[in-house]
């Protein structure tokens, strides 16, 4: 929120229950530009934010401040290092009180780790190779952890999606190729985990004549499997075309049940679809498409 002077990162807070959200209190502590907040809440009603902040020396730098359950937003903490430009921060908060934090650095993907509330580790770079960007997150209830990004590999002019997994108490490895596009991949990755542990990636690829949405799974201990593809665009690739699938989101429930969601232009206009998934499935156990939008 721009307060007249510089645009402030904020939050607000609606106890469990539902009722109404608290007033917005600013989570850095200066008056220099803040953006790109996010925010992850564990079981337990810990949270962590984190945003980019503009730095004495006008870089762009990644803060994080915590908040305990029935208390109030912390002092604001650097998580990245006061050097070049960080932007795209996405953070992860696993039951155990596990935090990660990922951000776009130098066309790489960097991460800290800390203990909830604890000062972040050095940043470390998870991304070797080529221009990467779009990075997205998430952690299990065991505190395994799956960063997937957008990445030209090889000095490709095209994206494929890759991962990186660290398992609960270890290091990242090395990334893998999870979603190989025909031409290329769009936007950025969406990311998440079911009941189970089982992690999925999706995203949306460029074909020929359009757009897919592509999706691959990781069951919990072993790699990820064959990519799927969950929807299928035809049609001329003109933004206005019946091609163009766009903005998957994924997402599941306490039980394990997920959905897949995307925009799809019909010829006409855009419109909502979702696949959903039974629990315990892998990539290939999405439903045929429905619209969900009027």
């Amino acid at each position: 929120r721009f307060d007249g002077t510089a645009r402030r990162a904020q939050a607000a807070f609606r106890p469990v229950g539902g009722g109404a959200f608290g007033a917005p209190v600013n989570l850095s502590a200066d008056i220099r530009d803040d953006s790109s907040p996010q925010v992850s809440v564990d079981s337990t009603g810990r949270a962590v934010a984190i945003w980019t902040h503009t730095a004495e020396s006008t870089n762009r730098i990644v803060q994080a401040a915590y908040r305990s359950p029935g208390g109030s937003f912390g002092v604001a903490v650097d998580v990245s290092l006061d050097s070049g430009y960080a932007y795209d921060p996405q953070v992860a908060l696993d039951s155990l009180g596990n935090v990660t934090a990922v951000w776009q650095a130098d066309s790489q993907i960097r991460q800290a780790a800390a203990v909830f509330g604890v000062a972040f580790a050095t940043p470390t770079e998870i991304s070797p190779g080529g221009a990467s960007f779009y990075p997205q997150i998430t952690a299990d209830d065991l505190g395994n952890v799956v960063v997937a990004w957008s990445q030209k590999l090889d000095g490709s002019l095209y994206a494929s999606t890759v991962a990186a997994t660290r398992p609960a108490g270890g290091t990242f490895g090395q990334p893998t190729t999870v979603l190989t596009p025909l031409r290329s991949m769009d936007g950025r990755p969406t990311i998440g985990v079911d009941a189970g542990g089982t992690f999925f990636v999706a995203g949306a690829s460029r074909n020929n004549d359009g757009r897919d949405i592509l999706a691959s799974a990781k069951p919990r201990g072993g790699p990820f499997g064959a990519q799927v593809t969950v929807a299928s665009g035809a049609s001329d690739p003109n933004p206005n075309s019946s091609g163009m699938l766009d903005e998957p989101t994924l997402a599941f429930s306490a039980n394990g049940t997920g959905a897949l969601t995307w925009a799809a232009h019909d010829g006409m206009e855009w419109q909502i679809k979702v696949a959903r998934l039974p629990a315990g499935s892998q990539a290939s156990g999405f439903t045929d498409a429905q619209t969900v939008s009027e």
